[in-house]
């Protein structure tokens, strides 16, 4: 048995860190003495820190190093998993850094500039015959609900599709709901909805450019209401004039959408 700071110097673990795993019940003493609350490690733990160490010094949470556990003991899996590790990091990496291309792009004249292209308009958003499927989930996934619902829809398919958003808020799970305009009612079933959307005051915009920047559209209504007193409601609504086809995504700096935010009556 080794007391924690033989272990520590044995495995390269601080003492820190092995109360942390303790507490985390990621790596276990095989004994605490009951009156000094020493811990113990005996020689069988050596392998399991050290593989705890190479994890984490390779970027692993302790969740995801549990998780490793769960699935394999095995000293030989774990380059697969670091092979994993690295692509997820490679994939990340080029997320921040296409975040900090455009920031770098961002100038606050810039951002002045297209704030005030945004033209604001009341608008009286007509009845709609739709069919629609409700879903709770990440924005960016409302394409292939979209297509499901196109492939029913068929050549009934009628005007521009559109979405519904039921929270007040950002959420990266939101309450979503997708619609297709039909020109009649046809059969649906299960989660499809046959449905029509109710003639509603708001107001709106048009967004030109990708999908990410549509938070500029949704601060310039806001503004707009505030400035006048008007009190907006849920569901916003975008309505995709013009977006990637079926097959290819075209250039995102030329998607229209026009966002509608309803008036609280």
């Amino acid at each position: 048995m080794y007391k924690i700071g033989q272990f520590s110097i044995i495995t390269g673990l601080t003492v820190k860190a092995l109360r942390h795993y303790h507490k985390e019940s990621l790596l276990i003493p095989s004994k605490v003495e009951n009156i000094t609350g020493y811990r113990m490690y005996d020689k069988t733990q050596i392998i399991e820190a050290r593989k705890i160490k190479i994890l984490r010094d390779c970027g692993f949470s302790i969740k995801e190093i549990k998780d490793i556990f769960s699935h394999s003991d095995d000293l030989e899996d774990i380059p697969y998993y670091i092979e994993e590790k690295l692509a997820s990091l490679v994939k990340q990496e080029m997320k921040i850094r296409n975040i900090k291309k455009s920031l770098l792009e961002e100038t606050l004249e810039k951002r002045g500039v297209i704030m005030s292209e945004y033209q604001v308009y009341e608008k009286t958003a007509e009845e709609e015959l739709v069919i629609s499927t409700n879903y709770v989930g990440k924005y960016e996934d409302c394409g292939k609900y979209m297509g499901t619902l196109y492939k029913l829809a068929k050549q009934h398919s009628h005007k521009k599709p559109l979405n519904l958003y039921f929270d007040a808020e950002y959420k990266e799970d939101a309450s979503i709901e997708v619609c297709v305009p039909v020109k009649k009612k046809i059969k649906v079933s299960g989660e499809v909805n046959l449905k029509t959307l109710k003639e509603t005051k708001g107001l709106a915009t048009i967004h030109i450019g990708p999908y990410d920047k549509v938070g500029d559209a949704y601060q310039a209504i806001s503004d707009y209401a505030n400035k006048l007193g008007i009190e907006l409601d849920i569901p916003s609504r975008e309505t995709y004039l013009k977006g990637p086809g079926m097959f290819f995504m075209g250039n995102p700096n030329k998607y229209r959408t026009e966002l509608f935010i309803p008036i609280k009556e």
